[in-house]
């Protein structure tokens, strides 16, 4: 609304000039030549050119080639009938400064020898009006006209430049955002197959089982069917999460078994060997799916990377506190990091990707030691 406003003004601006010299030009020819010797056809012809000449003015902007050559036939033709003045001469200046501004490269410079030839043409016809010195005069200030206009101009050229870069930079980050979301929930896709898998391995031996033991212990069969009931909701409680957000997915055989909390004291190791000396503290017991706990584990294991190669830190405190279908994971640093200048990269997204999946979020803020706090929350239906 804003462009097409500014738009709007400009041309308003210029019917405005062209008017204004339309005016002009007509009581130059009417009321300024009373008592000279011009009969009533030249009278009519430069009043008829001059408006053609000023009439140019008005789209000068929107298509300046055209105004240009307008204007230039309308002053030719004012010459051309034998009406010297003042006033239509300056309408000339004024399309060749627009010209050279909002033209393209081949109209402006045609515009400049034609310009300057028009100058000649005029005190050729009108040797009365002035002599050389005057000429040249004129001649050295419409050149400085095509150069002030081309120098607007490159500064028009320079803007529209930026302003198609910073375009062309956000889509650029617009499409990496949008293929490191993409590559994240492929990344989750490939885990969960191995948890998905081995769900489903689990329903098909107490299937087998519960089969084998019909009609002699039915105990056992009541238990397999307990453990394949279990089971499978859970399964389809990680289904319901993951396809909310998954529309592909990826099957990779060769994957390693997906790590978890249980994992995290060994992944603290790690750190600590690295240089990031990481205390782990484990709380409440539950039941928990594996892909939360996968997900926990890979917050941890970002969060503490962050902290590792960002902050400066040398000591983190991870802490998980599980309850009956929720975990709060709590991660910690001594760093000198800024939680606000964080930029969210892939790591920050990939940590709340997980979260978002189960039903949780991820937030960044300052801990206690001055460092950098994550707090992550992760739910899920417990079947207890």
């Amino acid at each position: 609304m804003t462009k097409l406003k500014t738009l709007t003004t400009r041309q308003l601006g210029d019917l405005l000039l062209a008017a204004a010299f339309i005016a002009m030009t007509q009581v130059e020819v009417w009321v300024f030549t009373l008592g000279d010797p011009y009969s009533i056809g030249t009278k009519v012809g430069a009043s008829l050119f001059t408006a053609l000449a000023s009439v140019g003015l008005a789209w000068r902007r929107s298509r300046p080639g055209a105004a240009y050559w307008v204007n230039a036939a309308g002053i030719v033709g004012t010459i051309a009938i034998g009406f010297p003045g003042d006033i239509y001469q300056w309408t000339s200046f004024i399309a060749l400064y627009t010209i050279s501004a909002y033209g393209k490269r081949m109209q402006r410079w045609v515009a400049l020898p034609a310009g300057l030839g028009g100058v000649v043409f005029y005190f050729i016809r009108f040797p009365g009006e002035g002599g050389i010195t005057l000429a040249a005069f004129i001649l050295a200030l419409w050149i400085v006209g095509w150069l002030a206009g081309r120098i607007y101009g490159a500064r028009l050229d320079e803007i529209q430049l930026r302003h198609e870069m910073d375009l062309s930079r956000q889509l650029a980050e617009a499409n990496e955002q949008r293929l490191a979301t993409e590559e994240e929930r492929l990344r989750i896709a490939r885990e969960l197959h191995d948890i998905i898998g081995h769900t489903v391995n689990v329903m098909v031996v107490h299937a087998g089982a519960g089969r084998g033991e019909v009609g002699r212990d039915d105990a056992l069969v009541r238990q397999a069917f307990d453990t394949i009931e279990t089971t499978g909701r859970a399964a389809l409680g990680e289904l319901d999460r993951v396809l909310a957000v998954l529309r592909r997915d990826e099957v990779d055989p060769d994957l390693d078994p997906a790590p978890g909390v249980e994992d995290l004291e060994n992944l603290a190791r790690v750190f600590s060997e690295a240089g990031l000396t990481v205390d782990v503290s484990l709380s409440g017991a539950s039941q928990i799916p594996a892909s939360v706990s996968l997900a926990a584990y890979r917050i941890v294991q970002e969060a503490l990377t962050n902290s590792l190669r960002h902050s400066g830190a040398r000591r983190a405190e991870v802490d998980v506190a599980m309850g009956d279908g929720r975990l709060a994971l709590t991660i910690s640093d001594d760093g000198d990091g800024d939680p606000q200048a964080i930029a969210p990269g892939r790591g920050i997204m990939g940590m709340r990707e997980r979260a978002g999946v189960h039903g949780g979020a991820v937030t960044l803020g300052r801990s206690q030691s001055g460092g950098i706090e994550v707090e992550a929350d992760l739910r899920w239906e417990s079947t207890r």
